[in-house]
């Protein structure tokens, strides 16, 4: 179930209509999604990716800027293994006659 149709089914659940028993299985798998806890997300120093209320309360994350950590990450990894490979290809460079 996408976000959109998500959005549509509690609008007709606002207007009193159930939810299909498929819908409702959606409903179910959705709410058993684990997910990041804001606080936590804040207290790491990343209050960039929380969203606040005008109180400043916190509200919930900005999941959709929170991919944006990985990218520093996957560049680590892929400069880790391109040095393995390079380190494993002297090796074996030493044991080929």
């Amino acid at each position: 179930m996408n976000a959109e149709a998500y959005a549509d089914l509690l609008d007709r659940q606002e207007r009193g209509e159930e939810p299909s028993p498929e819908e409702a299985d959606a409903i179910e798998r959705l709410r058993r999604i684990p997910g990041l806890v804001a606080e936590e997300v804040e207290a790491a120093g990343l209050s960039a990716y929380v969203n606040y209320d005008a109180d400043g309360k916190v509200i919930g994350l900005a999941y959709d800027r929170l991919w944006t950590l990985l990218v520093p990450l996957v560049k680590r990894q892929r400069d880790k293994i391109d040095a393995l490979e390079a380190r494993l290809d002297a090796l074996e460079a030493r044991l080929t006659p």
